[in-house]
């Protein structure tokens, strides 16, 4: 439970506020680091899903280290990018109910 905590902060933090001012001194050398492996690496940082799987093993190496040794990693990975879509998609509903809404009242 604290793995997907950790992957799902990771996640908001370089996929939606990836190119605002603390974490982009972070992002940059990862981004360039990827590059250099494959330049369509560097597209996990606009997939909130896929950058979560990635996610979930930086914050479980963390864990095994630093917590307790277990590494359960494929396990979290998926669970964490199937909780995470599944958030995504119980937003953009939330937010279609809002827009008709709106589009009814008039606004």
């Amino acid at each position: 439970m604290i793995s997907f905590f950790i992957t799902y902060g990771l996640t908001i933090l370089f996929v939606e506020k990836g190119d605002e001012y603390p974490i982009s001194f972070v992002k940059q050398p990862i981004s360039n680091l990827l590059m250099l492996i494959d330049f369509r690496s560097v597209s996990v940082f606009e997939c909130m899903v896929c950058f979560s799987f990635w996610a979930s093993l930086v914050s479980e190496l963390g864990m095994y280290f630093f917590v307790d040794h277990r590494f359960l990693w494929p396990l979290t990975g998926l669970m964490s990018l199937g909780i995470i879509w599944t958030v995504i998609q119980v937003l953009n509903i939330l937010d279609k109910e809002e827009e008709e809404e709106n589009s009814e009242e008039g606004i």
